[in-house]
Order: structure tokens, then C-alpha cells, then sequence
């Protein structure tokens, strides 16, 4: 009996802890008027149907996108501003908007909220490898964007 009340409760996480829909996530990075030179690199969707767990990751549901952009980073930092806001997110949070901070991370991000989503954005110096994904070119910064 005890081993299928815990089967029963595992199950019950699982299928409460599955990720959302990513659509409404999708469109929100859609949704954003970023300049045309601003090169769409790869973007990662991350649902229930992606195999992620909400419990388990706290990027479940989200979707990030990255791009790879010419400029210097704190005109880029800018652009991305303009467009977050444009696209109605605020409780705007700056880190480093001159893109100074001497990291091996991100040397400037933002991150804003509309609603229930939050909007992540890292932009990285030229040839910086972000996420490991093989999308950073030695002469462009990149810019993630994640929605969740």
C-alpha cells in the first residue's frame, strides 16, 4: 500500500511539475522591435514537451534566444532597452548598462517583468562562447534575450 501512495505522489508532482506552454513566451521574443542588423543566432524552447520539469528547472517553461550583433555593447545595451520597454515589460533592473564590468560573464544585463513573465538580457563581448552553443563570432557581441 505505502509503495503506491508513493507512486501515486511522484506522479502527481510530475504532472503538476511539467513545463507551460512556451507560445506566449515565444511571442513575447517575437514580439520585441529590435534593429534589423541584430542576427538571430539560435533559440531554445523549454517545455513540458522539451522533457523540462518546472520543479526541477526554474527555466521551465522559458525560451531564449540569442543573437549576434555588431556595435559597441553599450549602444547594443541600449537597443535592447528600447525594445523591452517598447514592448510594454517593466520594474526595469540595469546591471552595468556601460558594459564596463570587467567578468568572464556577461559585463552588462537587464532584466524586466510584465505580468507574470520576466525578460532576461545578457549581451557578451565578441568570441565569448555563451552557453557553450558554438553561437558567438570572434568579431560580433552576442545578446541573450530569455523569456519565462
Amino acid at each position: 500500500m505505502w509503495g503506491m501512495r508513493v507512486l501515486v505522489f511522484v506522479l502527481a508532482v510530475l504532472v503538476g511539475g511539467c513545463g507551460g506552454d512556451p507560445a506566449p513566451l515565444q511571442a513575447e521574443i517575437d514580439g520585441l522591435d529590435l534593429p534589423a542588423t541584430w542576427q538571430v543566432a539560435k533559440t531554445v524552447v523549454q517545455s513540458g514537451a522539451s522533457g523540462c520539469v518546472t520543479f526541477d528547472n526554474p527555466y521551465c517553461p522559458s525560451v531564449t534566444r540569442y543573437f549576434v550583433v555588431s556595435g559597441d555593447l553599450p549602444d547594443v545595451f541600449q537597443q535592447a532597452k528600447g525594445a523591452i520597454v517598447k514592448e510594454g515589460f517593466g520594474k526595469l533592473e540595469e546591471a552595468f548598462p556601460h558594459c564596463d564590468l570587467n567578468t568572464d560573464g556577461p559585463p552588462c544585463s537587464m532584466n524586466a517583468t510584465k505580468g507574470a513573465l520576466r525578460m532576461e538580457v545578457d549581451l557578451y563581448r565578441p568570441g565569448k562562447d555563451v552557453d557553450s552553443l558554438g553561437v558567438s563570432t570572434a568579431d560580433h557581441a552576442t545578446v541573450r534575450i530569455v523569456v519565462r
